[in-house]
């Protein structure tokens, strides 16, 4: 037997037969660990079900007070979907508490003090909406309940006041402060209605006849005033404002179910941390002791097999230096002692990366066939809004010159410029949305749209109203006040038009959303065209113009580029400055004036120390490059931003700019 033991054969076993022991004891203590980690886990999906319901259960009593308290089919049928919803989730949130109370990894005095905690809350909070439910019901809304039968009450009074033909004045003030409680829950009117009944029951008095009339008259706002004082007494209950009342109770003790399932969710990952440090330790100690062992092991293997070993060692690193070649085989020992066996294991392990790198190059054209084919679609893409963009002819049919410099970050752009002539005015603005490829490109192909459709077929011409109904329009098309999506859009818009005193001149009405119009006039003086003109002061138009003209007569140099501040408000979305109104802003310009409208992509375009070109810079540059021709400055601005980003860095941000030539 010892002589046995000595063999290669039975050497190898009895390595193999520790390391498959210690290979053993790693799994079992991997599944101990992770059978404590999914328990962990699962308690965490539990939390996270658990916090996911209560939230849908607040949004559905949410849309339950919106929309069923003023539903009169729910109060003939004291049926709502919203609340089957809610009473279904509120048992569930209670049967996943009592689990989670059961479950032996959060066995802890505190653990189960806080979940009987949120459990008698829940209690608490349904008994609670429950009763402000059945208040509801009781006060009712229109023709049911306490308001349905007030309402028959003093429309009894009404109808009578008709036929009697004494004062209604009383009884439609007592409508109306009955409404005004009954929408603004201020306890100001509740003494108003009250007054008013007097008054009419004063009335009533001294001026029905007969005597029967009277009586029933008298008997029917008696009755309302009583239905009233019901009514009052259920909102007052309920809560006239979320601070009083059963809704001051509901909130604190969401607020307090909420706090209690915060500090759940820390005490299971605090749990699951520890449980994590555990088994990474453990792990550490048993890998660390397995890798003493294979050493031990390779080495006595290596004295016994040295010489087959490096035969087929050097077999293996022929097959590696040729990349796994197929021409490449692997030498083999046909023994039938373990050698043989390991190079058998070894060929078939060749044979079956041969066969893993047949199928990753398969993979891997699938791949780029794939990428091809997002490509090609990226290209239609852009083919498709390039088609939406004004052509080359017709700015040159509206204008002496014109450049287009216009640079998408990605395939498609976000940014997009828009050209359109209607009877003796020109429109052209500049426009960049938010984001940049594909869902900036979505938002382009919006705004085109709209910006068509509002001067089209709505007949809007007026520049700053244009962006006061292209904001509620990108509104209405992304449904951002449900969605709270704030996606929009800043905009440099022009109206053009031509002066009927002087062919020579101009009149540009800019409106702009957060982005400013750009201009460098050849030869009028910067006050005339700071200051912009009324149409209504028929005497200052004309002298201006008079004015303008003379200057064009006299040839003087280039003046400095003046700029027109937009409004500090952007189109759609949610902003701080959303009652801010968009403003017109006129000039009176002579021909050869350049107008420029940009997009901010090239004043925040990067270089490699990650500054930005800036405004100020792009400003001054403009200023500079004023005179030349506008296709040398389009060259010119081309040239600038390559060297600024000195090709080694990545474009940020959609680039337009559009020059014109009037």
């Amino acid at each position: 037997m010892f002589k046995q033991f000595h063999t290669i054969r039975s050497k190898l076993l009895f390595y193999f037969a520790i390391f498959l022991v210690l290979t053993f004891t790693i799994i079992l203590t991997n599944f101990w660990f992770d059978k404590r980690k999914d328990t962990i886990d699962a308690i965490a999906a539990r939390l996270q079900n658990i916090n996911l319901n209560t939230q849908i259960i607040s949004r559905l009593e949410s849309e339950f007070f919106k929309d069923e308290i003023i539903n009169p089919q729910f109060y003939k049928t004291h049926q709502s979907t919203y609340l089957t919803q809610r009473d279904s989730l509120v048992d569930r949130v209670r049967t996943d508490l009592k689990n989670l109370a059961k479950t032996h990894e959060l066995a802890s005095t505190e653990v189960a003090n806080n979940i009987e905690d949120i459990v008698a809350q829940y209690q608490r909070y349904d008994t609670i909406f429950s009763n402000i439910i059945t208040l509801i019901q009781f006060r009712g809304f229109k023709n049911y309940g306490i308001e349905g039968k007030m309402r028959q009450y003093i429309h009894q009074a009404e109808d009578s006041s008709k036929v009697h033909l004494y004062d209604q004045s009383h009884i439609l003030m007592i409508r109306r402060y009955e409404k005004d409680f009954i929408l603004r829950k201020q306890p100001m009117y509740i003494a108003k209605v009250k007054k008013a009944v007097k008054a009419l029951q004063g009335i009533v008095k001294k001026e029905v006849w007969p005597t029967k009339v009277k009586y029933q008259l008298t008997l029917d706002l008696q009755n309302y005033l009583e239905l009233f004082d019901k009514l009052t007494a259920a909102e007052a209950a309920i809560g006239f404002r979320n601070n009083m009342g059963l809704r001051q109770q509901l909130k604190l003790l969401a607020k307090a179910m909420n706090s209690n399932l915060a500090t759940l969710n820390q005490v299971v990952r605090q749990r699951s941390h520890r449980l994590e440090r555990q088994i990474t330790a453990t792990l550490v100690l048993i890998m660390a002791f397995c890798v003493g062992l294979i050493v031990l092991l390779g080495y006595t293997i290596t004295r016994m097999l040295s010489r087959p070993i490096r035969q087929l060692s050097a077999s293996i690193g022929e097959v590696i230096r040729s990349g796994f070649s197929h021409d490449r085989s692997l030498l083999r020992f046909d023994t039938k002692d373990e050698i043989g066996l390991l190079s058998k294991d070894f060929a078939y392990m060749l044979d079956t990366v041969h066969f893993t790198m047949d199928e990753i190059k398969q993979k891997s054209a699938k791949v780029e066939e794939k990428q091809a084919l997002l490509m090609d679609s990226l290209r239609y893409a852009k083919q498709i809004q390039q088609a939406i963009l004004p052509e080359y002819h017709e700015f040159e049919n509206v204008f002496k010159d014109y450049f287009v410099l216009f640079l998408a970050q990605q395939v498609v752009s976000g940014d997009f410029y828009w050209l359109l002539q209607r009877g003796n005015k020109t429109f052209v603005a500049v426009v960049d949305c938010t984001g940049h490829g594909v869902p900036g490109a979505f938002m382009s192909m919006i705004g085109n749209t709209l910006l068509n459709e509002i001067v089209n077929e709505k007949n809007v011409e007026e520049p700053a109203l244009i962006l006061e109904v292209l904001h509620l329009e990108i509104r209405t098309a992304l449904r951002q006040a449900q969605k709270k999506n704030d996606d929009g859009m800043d905009v440099c818009l022009c109206l053009i038009e031509q002066l009927p005193q002087s062919p020579r001149c101009k009149k540009v009405t800019f409106a702009g959303a957060r982005r400013p119009l750009l201009y460098s006039v050849a030869s009028v003086e910067p006050e005339l065209l700071n200051n912009p003109t009324k149409e209504t002061d028929v005497s200052a138009y004309n002298a201006t113009v008079a004015t303008i003209e003379k200057q064009i007569t006299a040839n003087k140099e280039p003046t400095t580029l003046h700029i027109i501040k937009g409004t500090k408000r952007s189109i759609g979305g949610v902003h701080h400055y959303e009652n801010r109104p968009f403003l017109n802003h006129q000039v009176i310009l002579p021909e050869n004036t350049v107008l420029y409208l940009t997009t901010d992509g090239y004043a925040d375009q990067h270089n490699p120390q990650r500054e930005k070109y800036s405004r100020q810079r792009l400003y001054t540059f403009i200023e500079t490059i004023a005179r030349m021709p506008l296709g040398q400055q389009k060259k010119a601005l081309n040239n600038e931003l390559e060297q600024h980003m000195v090709d080694a860095v990545p474009q940020r941000d959609d680039i337009t700019i559009v020059g014109i030539k009037l």
